[in-house]
C-alpha cells in the first residue's frame, strides 16, 4: 500500500501510457476473431505482450535522463530513476512472452514447427530475437555481475543496440501496429523518444566535468 501511495501518480501516468495502444488495438477486430479459438488466443497474447513490453521499455529509456525540471513532476527527484528500473525489468518479462506465445500457438501443428519459429532465419524475426538476447544479457550483467560502475555502465549500452533491433523489428515487421496507423504512429513516437532521451542523457553525461560525471544529482 505505501508503494502505491508513494508512486501513485507515475503508476497512472503508465497505466494510461499502457491502455492506449491496448484500447486502439482492441478495436481494430471483434473480439471474437480475437479469442475465438485457441490460435487466436495465443496470437492475441503475443501481441499484447509485445504492446506492452514496448511501451514499458521506451519508458525505460525516457526515464534515465536526469532532467530535474522534469523530476519535479513526477513523485520525487529519484523516481524517474526507479521507474527506469521497474520499467526495464517488466518490459524485458513481457517481451520475453511475446515470441512464446505466438511459438505456443504452432504445437498444434508439430514441436518442430513451434521450435522452428524461435530459431527462425527469417531476417526480420532474427533482429527482434536477437534484440531480445541482448536485453536478457544486459540485465543480468547490470544486476548480477557487473560490480565496477565504470565496468557496469560499459555492459549496460548492450541495451542501445538492443532497443535499435526492437525499433527495427517494430517498423518493418507484419503486424497490427503496421495495419494501423495510429497504432504505429504511438508506440514509434515513444521508441523514438526513447532514443531521443539516451542521447539526451549521453550528451549530459560528456558535457559534465569528468569528476562529477558519475554523481546523481537532481
Amino acid at each position: 500500500m505505501g508503494f502505491l501511495k508513494k508512486y501513485r501518480f507515475d503508476l497512472i501516468i503508465l497505466i494510461i501510457l499502457i491502455i492506449f495502444p491496448i484500447v486502439i488495438w482492441g478495436t481494430m477486430k471483434p473480439l471474437n476473431l480475437r479469442f475465438g479459438s485457441l490460435w487466436m488466443v495465443l496470437t492475441s497474447l503475443g501481441q499484447l505482450t509485445a504492446l506492452v513490453g514496448t511501451v514499458l521499455t521506451a519508458v525505460s529509456m525516457m526515464m534515465q535522463v536526469r532532467l530535474c525540471r522534469f523530476m519535479q513532476f513526477l513523485s520525487k527527484p529519484s523516481t524517474g530513476l526507479n521507474v527506469h528500473h521497474y520499467a526495464g525489468f517488466f518490459g524485458l518479462l513481457f517481451l520475453l512472452f511475446h515470441p512464446l506465445f505466438l511459438a505456443a500457438r504452432l504445437i498444434s501443428t508439430s514441436l518442430e514447427a513451434s521450435f522452428t519459429f524461435l530459431y527462425t532465419t527469417e531476417f526480420i524475426n532474427l533482429i527482434g530475437l536477437i534484440a531480445l538476447f541482448l536485453m536478457i544479457l544486459s540485465m543480468y550483467t547490470t544486476l548480477f555481475v557487473a560490480r565496477n560502475f565504470r565496468f557496469w555502465k560499459l555492459l549496460h549500452q548492450i541495451m542501445l543496440v538492443a532497443y535499435v533491433g526492437i525499433l527495427y523489428h517494430t517498423i518493418f515487421v507484419y503486424s497490427d501496429i503496421s495495419n494501423s496507423l495510429i497504432l504505429k504512429s504511438y508506440i514509434l513516437g515513444l521508441l523514438i523518444l526513447g532514443g531521443l532521451a539516451f542521447a539526451i542523457q549521453k550528451i549530459q553525461y560528456y558535457l559534465k566535468p569528468k569528476v562529477v560525471r558519475d554523481e546523481v544529482t537532481c
